[in-house]
């Protein structure tokens, strides 16, 4: 008698990779980054925005606010950040972004030519307090 093959086993074959591999090659099954060590510099990407309107959390933009990746720095999270020139400094984190992830933020700047000198760069961040999650 032969062996036949059942229609199911290629599908747990291929779970079972996906599995060993830890997931990381299936979109939305990404693990979330951890959160920065409260007080200690850690690396980000900043970048920088301009429009005007309500944050996610409900307050109007204007300087001192940032947006992040709330799994990341959640809203109310109070940071310092270091090497961006004359935008180092203290930010509320009061805004998200649907571009935002992992270990990025994004400065709110009065102008669009402003925001666009700023572009991108890596700055140092200390977190001084968590907001909520």
């Amino acid at each position: 008698m032969a062996y036949r093959w059942h229609p199911l086993a290629g599908m747990v074959a291929v779970f079972v990779a996906f599995f060993l591999a830890g997931c990381q090659h299936v979109p939305g099954l990404r693990r979330a980054p951890a959160r920065p060590p409260l007080g200690a510099l850690h690396p980000f990407i900043a970048t920088a925005y301009s429009h005007a309107g309500v944050t996610a959390s409900g307050v109007l933009t204007r300087r001192g606010l940032v947006a992040a990746d709330p799994k990341v720095l959640p809203i109310g999270t109070r940071i310092f950040v270091r090497e961006a020139g004359p935008y180092s400094g203290e930010y509320l984190v009061a805004d998200t972004g649907s571009a935002i992830d992992g270990y990025e933020i994004d400065i709110w700047m009065e102008t669009r030519m402003e925001a666009l000198r700023f572009g991108r760069r890596r700055v140092w961040l200390e977190v001084i307090r968590f907001g909520e999650p």
